[in-house]
């Protein structure tokens, strides 16, 4: 189980990232856009390697939980989701191995990047549906919702611990939330890079903090 110490220093962590991008895009918004939250810089790395360690840690979670069925499906598909995001926001390391996108990606992806997130189909742009909508839909129910709802509905409360995906606690809502509040005064479209930044790092949170309650919840619920 993370310390006390360690899980308040990544929510105060959120709050100093998200008050420092909001101050460099004030004091300079050209070094704000085209280096700090800029593509293959900064914020972008940090995105992946938060990303990545998040994945590694829920996958450790996998190997030694000794979860029963069907409990290990949500916690193997929440490791192959944080896999998959660190890979889409690099472009599953074209730009860093320097190799070209296949002919589907040059035709339809608006940055002719091997990624899902700039797919266009037809006239729907993948990012703005799923990434965009769809996805602050799921962060309302996952960080305003499911914290609520929770520790009221005991048999929500069983299958989210039955489930095997890693849940917030009212400190990470809080502290995710006030972040978020931060990046949208930002005056760029940039923002959305910090944004993902910021759910990276509360994700990790989430998961290190969540480590002890699985297995404990063998015993409570099983």
């Amino acid at each position: 189980m993370m310390s006390e110490r360690w899980q308040t220093g990544f929510n105060v962590m959120l709050i100093l990232i998200a008050v420092l991008a909001l101050s460099i895009a004030l004091l300079d918004i050209e070094y704000f856009e085209n280096d700090f939250s800029a593509e293959d810089r900064l914020v972008e790395y940090a995105t992946a390697i938060t990303l990545l360690a998040a994945a590694a840690f829920q996958t450790r979670k996998v190997v030694l939980g000794n979860f029963r069925f069907p409990m290990y499906l949500g916690a193997v598909l929440m490791a192959l989701l944080l896999l998959f995001g660190a890979g889409e926001e690099i472009s599953w390391g074209q730009r860093i191995f320097n190799w070209e996108s296949a002919a589907f990606f040059l035709e339809r992806n608006t940055q002719e990047e091997t990624n899902l997130h700039n797919l266009m189909l037809g006239d729907v742009k993948i990012n703005k549906l799923i990434f965009g909508q769809l996805l602050t839909v799921a962060l309302i129910c996952y960080y305003l919702l499911l914290p609520f709802f929770r520790t009221r509905i005991r048999f929500l409360d069983k299958l989210m611990l039955r489930s095997g995906v890693p849940f917030p606690s009212l400190r990470h809502s809080i502290s995710f939330i006030a972040s978020y509040a931060i990046v949208f005064l930002i005056p760029s479209e940039r923002k959305w890079e910090v944004a993902e930044l910021l759910l990276a790092i509360s994700l990790l949170a989430i998961i290190l903090s969540d480590a002890h309650v699985k297995r404990n919840a063998l015993v409570s619920v099983g």
